[in-house]
Formats: structure tokens, sequence, C-alpha cells
């Protein structure tokens, strides 16, 4: 991913996700989240402790 114009590329870009519950959240989520990792993004996920996301989301 390029940063766009007029910003610096030391910049580091920071994406939340938040969702979950069920896995109709949880699973796009997941996929969404690993091709931003693997793009350099630093990824954040914001679910609750008693959904699918308790287990399927990692550290």
């Amino acid at each position: 991913m390029s940063a766009p114009s007029g910003q610096s590329d030391n910049l580091a870009m920071r994406i939340v996700i938040a969702g979950g519950g069920t896995g109709g959240h949880t699973s796009p989520g997941l996929a969404v989240a690993a091709r931003l990792r693997e793009s350099g993004v630093d990824v954040h996920w914001i679910g609750s402790r008693a959904g699918i996301e308790a287990k399927r989301v990692p550290e």
C-alpha cells in the first residue's frame, strides 16, 4: 500500500475492526484483517469476550 499523496511514507496505517457475536461478522472481518496485515497495516479488533471472536480472533 502506498501513502496517500502529501503524506509521508513513514506514517503507519492503523485500522480498527469492530464486530462479533456471530460468525457472520467475525469471519469476513478476520479475512479483511489478514489481507491488511499482509500489506503492513497495524490491525486491531474490538469485540465481545463472549462471542465467537473470543475464540477465533488471535491475540
